[in-house]
């Protein structure tokens, strides 16, 4: 569970900015909330803002951190770290801070670094008071309390994350928690059309006839009627060129490996409506509905996994009442410990009756060509009655974009 992210010089964050998903005292919608021992954490949040304001740059900020942290163990001796600071300060370190909790611990990583070092970094965890787990200060590093991790330090490359050591060298339980967390809890789709998506959806169908019965059944709540779903993958070999199109080129055709597998595969979705039932190959399905079965797997996944999905401009290809029925499968489950963070366009969605202040963010451009986000719930005066969605549009919340006549 996403508790509260940092970074500052990333891409357009030149000047440090901080998203938080920690509940104001706002007393909208109060079943909106998931308590996690003195905070309460908001299940749902909307981060709105004109073109090159920032909205994207956030989540890719927290998607870059998950690669770094997964990948920095590959990093080689005099090996330049990958970053991208703001055009304006490429001198300065980039650094992130990410608050979270994993099987109800809550955890604090932070990380500053440049091109060639990492310059400090940092793990906390949280039980009735702070722990430290490590705490590095370039390549001198204090384990605290944790005595197993001697001798890791003298593994760890100036331009490696000590973290991404430990996960190698160490089976400790927080490691392997926040290990875990990044690759499987933060779930962030900056590209709605990665073929992965829709393989995900399908391989979920033909594993399991419960989730297929889950799957069908978010369909139903989002419009679509389906009596079932029919999924059929094949594998196939071609065992000489023989076998390929007559018509590739001899000097194509020798450049791969035989035999040669491929996969052929199926998907029916079966629509219903009375009494009658329609087959209908998803590739000849609208835009939106083949949008639905791409997430829906993952949908799946972060309802019944207790984690954080983070999407770009869900609105894409999707009715205004199906973006509507995607968030209230979040907010309407009263039991449910997941989260979902999204950039948008859709001014339907500036409505109080559905979303709380502290969920509505606005992301634009400041001084410095330097991003700033802030909440409705950080501006005065904003009333529980009150017309946001046209009070934004004549400008009271900023985050517009600048329009010539």
């Amino acid at each position: 569970m996403l508790i509260q992210f940092k970074t500052k010089n990333y891409k357009s964050y030149l000047e440090e900015v901080v998203f938080t998903m920690v509940a104001s005292k706002d007393t909208l919608h109060k079943t909106h909330l998931i308590k996690t021992g003195n905070d309460d954490v908001l299940k749902v949040c909307s981060i709105f803002g004109p073109n090159a304001s920032g909205k994207t740059n956030l989540l890719d900020a927290i998607n870059f951190l998950k690669f770094f942290i997964n990948y920095s163990s590959n990093s080689k001796v005099g090996d330049k770290i990958i970053r991208f600071p703001h055009k304006l300060t490429s001198d300065e370190n980039t650094e992130f801070e990410i608050i979270f909790i994993k099987e109800n611990v809550k955890y604090v990583y932070g990380v500053k670094y440049n091109d060639t070092y990492i310059s400090e970094e940092y793990l906390y965890y949280y039980k009735e008071r702070e722990n430290i787990i490590f705490e590095r200060k370039k390549q001198k590093i204090n384990n605290g309390k944790f005595t197993s991790f001697k001798g890791i330090d003298k593994k760890t490359l100036e331009n490696k994350l000590y973290l991404s050591t430990l996960a190698e060298w160490t089976s400790n339980e927080h490691i392997k928690n926040i290990i875990e967390y990044f690759r499987n809890d933060l779930i962030i789709l900056l590209n709605f059309s990665n073929p992965w998506y829709r393989d995900y959806t399908e391989d979920t169908i033909i594993k399991s006839i419960e989730v297929k019965e889950e799957i069908i059944n978010i369909f139903e709540k989002l419009g679509v009627s389906l009596s079932d779903i029919i999924v059929e993958k094949t594998r196939s070999k071609i065992e000489d060129y023989k076998g390929l199109p007559v018509d590739l080129p001899e000097e194509f055709k020798a450049k791969f490996s035989y035999p040669l597998e491929f996969v052929q595969k199926k998907v029916e979705l079966v629509r219903e409506s009375g009494d009658l039932n329609m087959v209908i190959n998803l590739n000849q399905e609208s835009r939106g509905v083949q949008k639905i079965f791409e997430i829906v797997g993952l949908l799946i996944d972060v309802i019944n996994g207790e984690k954080t999905i983070l999407i770009d401009e869900l609105e894409v290809s999707f009715h205004p009442m199906v973006i509507d029925s995607i968030l209230r499968l979040f907010i309407d489950n009263k039991k449910l410990n997941s989260q979902i963070i999204f950039t948008t366009h859709n001014l339907g969605l500036l409505d109080l009756e559905l979303l709380r202040r502290d969920e509505i963010w606005f992301a634009e451009m400041g001084n410095k060509f330097s991003s700033r986000m802030y909440s409705l719930w950080d501006i005065k005066g904003v009333r529980k009655d009150e017309n946001i969605k046209n009070a934004y549009i004549n400008g009271r919340y900023g985050s517009l974009p600048n329009m010539r006549d």
